[in-house]
C-alpha cells in the first residue's frame, strides 16, 4: 500500500489513547480557556523515512501538559509517556515501527499556579513492502 496515513489520523488516535489511558483531557488544539490540567497535541511535521525494503512515513508531534501544580505535571508527563507504550490501532495494510518519545523536551512554570511541559513524540509508520525487480 502507497498511500500514506493522514496526520488527523495519527493525531486523533493519539488523543484518543490518551484520554482513555490517563485521568485528563486531551486536545487536538490549545482551548482558549483550558481547564486546571489538560493535554494538547501539536503537529510538528510529517516525513517519508527513506529505507530500502519499505516505505515508512514519520510523524512528529508535541504532546503538551498543562497542570497547576509541578507534582501534578510530573504525574502527567508519566501517564502519557505509559500510554503511548503500546501501539495506537491502524487500519488493514499499516504497521508501526516505532512509537517513542523523540525531539524535544521542555518544562516550564507559565505562572504561579500553572506549569507546562512539552513533550517530543514520533510514530513510524509501514505503509508497503518496496520490491526489486
Amino acid at each position: 500500500m502507497l498511500e500514506r496515513l493522514s496526520f488527523t489520523y495519527i493525531i486523533q488516535k493519539t488523543v484518543v489513547r490518551i484520554e482513555e489511558k490517563t485521568e485528563y483531557p486531551c486536545f487536538d488544539f490549545l482551548p482558549l480557556h483550558g481547564q486546571s490540567a489538560y493535554f494538547a497535541l501539536e503537529v510538528e511535521e510529517q516525513e517519508d523515512v527513506d529505507s530500502k525494503t519499505a516505505w515508512k512515513t514519520a510523524y512528529r508531534y508535541f504532546i503538551h501538559a498543562y497542570a497547576p501544580s509541578k507534582a501534578v505535571l510530573y504525574a502527567m508527563i508519566e501517564q502519557a509517556e505509559n500510554s503511548l507504550r503500546t501501539k495506537i490501532a491502524l487500519p488493514p495494510g499499516y504497521d508501526i515501527e516505532r512509537q517513542a518519545g523523540a525531539g524535544k523536551q521542555k518544562m516550564e512554570m507559565l505562572a504561579e499556579d500553572q506549569f507546562h511541559a512539552k513533550i517530543g513524540f514520533e510514530t513510524v509508520v509501514l505503509h508497503g513492502d518496496k520490491m526489486n525487480f
